[in-house]
């Protein structure tokens, strides 16, 4: 049994602690959702992202702004404001879903009071990018094709074609301008 003080103190500690869960308490399992491991490969997709961009982009107006907070989008484009969500996709060592890319958003959201789990709502971004990590290939998505008819997203998305998806449909990069 935990005395009073020792009780205090990890509550504390817990306010303190991205892996705090309000409902579930602290995260203690490894996840690889869960890991700093996990968010460095996803920067490591958006800069990547970033990188062949500006070997596309041809006008000053075209640079690419980052958040200072989690947004719910990596960049947006100066010249027009279009925001851009980069997902990293990664089949290999998957079991299942191995054509599926996660629509979900893993950090804190104080409009729903938890620390993982938010959907993306209709406002969110303006197109989906998602890396495929095997081949380097981007694939620039709009989001139209992520969101259900009731404005709600999907929880994940195919990326290339199947028998039952069409898969997720590159426009290219003239969709920035």
């Amino acid at each position: 049994m935990k005395d009073l003080s020792e009780i205090m103190f990890m509550t504390r500690v817990e306010d303190d602690n991205s892996k705090f869960h309000p409902y579930n308490g602290v995260v203690d399992t490894h996840s690889v959702q869960n890991t700093q491991l996990s968010r460095m490969w996803g920067q490591a997709s958006e800069n990547y992202f970033a990188s062949k961009y500006y070997e596309w982009a041809d006008s000053e107006d075209l640079q690419l702004l980052i958040p200072t907070l989690d947004r719910g989008w990596d960049f947006m484009v100066e010249r027009n404001g279009l925001k851009i969500q980069v997902k990293r996709f990664n089949p290999i060592g998957k079991n299942h879903n191995t054509n599926n890319v996660k629509l979900k958003r893993t950090r804190a959201s104080k409009r729903r009071d938890t620390v993982c789990n938010n959907n993306y709502d209709f406002k969110s971004f303006d197109y989906l990018v998602v890396h495929d990590v095997r081949d380097n290939n981007l694939i620039i998505a709009d989001k139209s094709t992520l969101f259900k008819p009731d404005g709600t997203c999907k929880t994940s998305a195919s990326v290339y074609p199947t028998k039952r998806s069409k898969g997720l449909t590159h426009l290219g990069w003239e969709v920035f301008r």
